[in-house]
């Protein structure tokens, strides 16, 4: 079976209000799709990986998670992380992937003025 390559603009979610559609709960899907294209594996294998690393689920079931059909339960992620070997964060849209490193370096940034603030006490 031949996989289809998938888009890096197909990762981005379609914008809906809360409660108003099943996609909003699947986010990460077309991500997933994404990097598993990138690494030219197929649905099948990438299931089989996943069983590997202790999550029971079958093509049938990633096949939906990737179009957005079925919901990614947030203990799904460590799996598809692990299984594919990249950052949780590569899995959802480039505008949350920005706001995450924007809030990285606050972070960053607070705790380093904590630090010399400490130092200096």
């Amino acid at each position: 079976m031949v996989s289809t390559p998938v888009s890096e603009a197909e990762t981005c979610p379609v914008e809906v209000k809360v409660g108003t559609s099943k996609h909003h709960r699947n986010i990460t899907g077309r991500g997933i799709a994404y990097v598993r294209s990138e690494q030219n594996l197929s649905q099948e294998i990438l299931a089989a990986k996943l069983q590997c690393e202790g999550l029971d689920i079958s093509r049938d079931v990633l096949a939906n998670i990737e179009t957005g059909r079925a919901e990614v339960k947030d203990d799904f992620l460590p799996f598809f992380q692990r299984a594919l070997g990249v950052s949780i964060v590569r899995f959802f849209s480039q505008e949350v992937r920005d706001d995450d490193a924007k809030l990285a370096a606050l972070d960053a940034a607070r705790s380093l003025k904590t630090r010399s603030r400490n130092a200096n006490s």
